[in-house]
């Protein structure tokens, strides 16, 4: 059971949470860094993500961690991985001090590890410092799909790709004009091979203008967003494509909200790594006031 006079700033009844947001390319994603039971991460997150607060896109939580030097971890709403959260979690730490576990490089990046949600080990982002000093640019190590599945099917309107990572699986749907309709058949298409969508994205690509409309639902909210920008599902992307013709890539692509910059390597028939990057900018920090009755638990 949640305890919410644990919020004792705002008295019974109501609670203060400290925020920050951030801008990753179109992808708005507000950190709540005030300690709250996990039991409330879904319902604080629909009152941010409302027109009558923050209108953010998504939203995460700073949490105290030992899995890295900076103490710190950064847990999504629904438990799943974002790539966008996890670059503008590493330059949260650098807008804060930390500077990684090594000294900064010649060229002013910091090495910096990542424990976050949706994946097991620790990433690793490098952090550019901008002339302006709430702006970043970030690359990001991501993680490997486990797996890619290419095939052709008619519930899906023709070619499609599932590219599943720990934290969310993708749908990449070629040269398809996006339309709503395609998140449920998508939805059941997935439950119907025995595929989880507790998270889950569909990416429209299309090929000749390597331009990319993404669509992430996830079940703990219940929240469906066509997001400005996808940096899993850029990922999931560009792997596909790598996959593909069993060669490297290098591509911008380009969002509703901006573009990301995706980086693989292929070597001895397996993807090797690959790299998202793109630029990073806060937008504005400080507190958020929510009364107990409006979440709905």
């Amino acid at each position: 059971m949640c305890i919410l006079h644990l919020f004792v700033k705002g008295g019974w009844g109501s609670m203060i949470l400290e925020y920050i947001k951030v801008n990753p390319s179109g992808n708005t994603t507000v950190f709540v860094t005030t300690k709250v039971p996990k039991c409330l991460y879904a319902p604080i997150a629909n009152i941010i993500m409302s027109k009558e607060y923050l209108a953010a896109e998504q939203v995460g939580y700073i949490v105290e961690s030992n899995a890295t030097e900076s103490g710190k971890r950064m847990e999504m709403m629904g438990g799943e991985f974002c790539g966008n959260a996890s670059r503008s979690f590493a330059a949260w730490l650098v807008l804060k001090s930390y500077t990684g576990e090594l000294a900064p490089e010649v060229s002013g990046k910091y090495s910096i590890p990542l424990d976050v949600s949706g994946y097991s080990g620790t990433l690793v982002a490098y952090v550019e410092k901008t002339p302006c000093d709430h702006s970043f640019y970030v690359t990001l190590e991501m993680p490997l799909p486990s797996d890619i599945k290419i095939g052709h099917h008619s519930m899906l309107g023709g070619d499609f790709c599932i590219v599943p990572f720990d934290g969310i699986t993708h749908v990449i749907l070629w040269d398809r004009i996006p339309k709503s309709d395609d998140i449920d058949i998508v939805k059941k298409y997935l439950q119907d091979n025995g595929i989880a969508t507790d998270a889950f994205g569909v990416m429209f690509f299309d090929t000749k203008t390597d331009v990319l409309t993404p669509a992430v639902y996830i079940n703990d909210v219940g929240s469906l967003v066509w997001e400005n920008s996808c940096g899993s599902g850029s990922t999931a992307v560009i792997a596909a494509l790598t996959y593909k013709i069993k060669s490297g890539i290098e591509k911008t692509l380009h969002q509703p909200g901006g573009d990301l910059f995706v980086t693989s390597t292929w070597q001895n028939n397996k993807m090797q790594k690959i790299c998202l990057s793109g630029k990073i900018d806060f937008t504005s920090e400080g507190m958020l006031f929510i009364d107990d009755n409006l979440l709905d638990i």
